[in-house]
């Protein structure tokens, strides 16, 4: 054991490289860790590229109508979320709910979701048209900008990552509702109806479409390659240094720097 970790010393040319098995041993994990850090930043800068190609495929593939759409299939796939439908029918305006405290441009202010029946089979989805201002003059009803008649709208499909507790009761409170969380199945129960079990988000120039505040799927790739570069660097670092340290390559540069000093003398 003794023999086994005891320094050796390798000897390439002019070059002395002291080795010891324990140390080489810490140095080359270390060095596998670093670039095992660095593959796996550049794994998930590719699989954000992947998504970001499928979110642009959906949104551009013909739009389907919601009444056809099989979103128990496309949910278990994970393809349904930001899935391009239509939908033709009218706005129940009266039935307006207001999620509070939500921002858009630096200001406060409400999303709107209004449920819309469709013609066909009388189906009820939530549409969240957008943004308004919540900064009104006290005692004034916000202004939703009610849409009446039969229209047709194109929207994409919300999935949420996570879906909020139900914590609020319905009370006394008039339509519309103003809630701190957006719950499907929470605003079913107040609507006294089965719904669509996801929100639509409207795409622009559909009709009643407010300010679109969601955060669009920018997919951003550049710290995860700046991180991958990071840790490629440590592992080059020490290497680097780990020769430096183990061997005479310093004195080797020091003298070849002062041959080339004599040499222009």
């Amino acid at each position: 054991m003794t023999t086994l970790f005891a320094p050796k010393r390798i000897t390439i040319g002019p070059l002395k490289i002291r080795f010891n098995w324990l140390i080489a041993a810490c140095i080359g994990l270390t060095v596998f860790s670093f670039i095992r850090l660095g593959n796996w930043q550049l794994s998930r800068a590719e699989e954000k590229r992947q998504l970001q190609q499928e979110v642009e495929a959906l949104q551009s593939s013909a739009a389907v109508e919601i009444e056809k759409l099989d979103y128990r299939a496309l949910f278990d796939s994970g393809a349904l979320n930001y899935f391009n439908i239509i939908a033709t029918g009218n706005y129940l305006n009266e039935r307006t709910v207001l999620v509070v405290a939500q921002f858009f441009n630096g200001q406060i202010g409400y999303e709107v979701i209004t449920p819309f029946q469709l013609k066909s089979n009388a189906e009820i989805i939530l549409v969240s048209r957008g943004w308004t201002t919540a900064i009104i003059p006290p005692n004034t009803p916000v202004n939703t900008r009610p849409v009446e008649g039969e229209i047709s709208l194109s929207a994409l499909v919300h999935v949420p990552k996570s879906i909020p507790p139900q914590r609020e009761a319905l009370g006394d409170q008039q339509w519309p509702l103003e809630l701190r969380n957006l719950n499907v199945k929470q605003i079913e129960s107040f609507l006294q109806e089965p719904v669509f079990p996801f929100v639509v988000r409207l795409n622009e120039n559909a009709p009643g479409v407010l300010a679109r505040h969601w955060p669009a799927v920018a997919v951003r790739t550049g710290m995860n390659i700046s991180y991958a570069i990071q840790w490629f660097s440590f592992a080059f670092v020490v290497i680097l240094l780990s020769l430096v340290f183990s061997s005479n390559i310093v004195n080797l540069l020091k003298e070849k720097m002062n041959s080339i000093d004599e040499s222009k003398q």
